[in-house]
């Protein structure tokens, strides 16, 4: 998932909302490059990978909050 942004690493959250509209939007674990589960921040595409049983289902809703990074 490419952000919009470039983003501080330690202030990125992500949950992921898989019933819709007004389900409860549950927390990805933050893990590292490889990792059988969770998701880690790439810098160089500026973008949030989500790898094993993290990856969301079709039609979810994913909210990932971060800080701006300030050049």
């Amino acid at each position: 998932f490419f952000l919009t942004r470039a983003a501080t690493a330690e202030s990125i959250d992500v949950c992921v909302r898989a019933g819709g509209p007004g389900t409860t939007c549950v927390n990805v674990s933050e893990t590292s490059d490889g990792a059988a589960n969770g998701y880690f921040y790439d810098a160089l595409s500026n973008s949030v990978v989500c790898n094993g049983t993290s990856v969301p289902p079709r039609g979810s809703r994913v909210e990932i909050s971060y800080n701006a990074f300030c050049f």
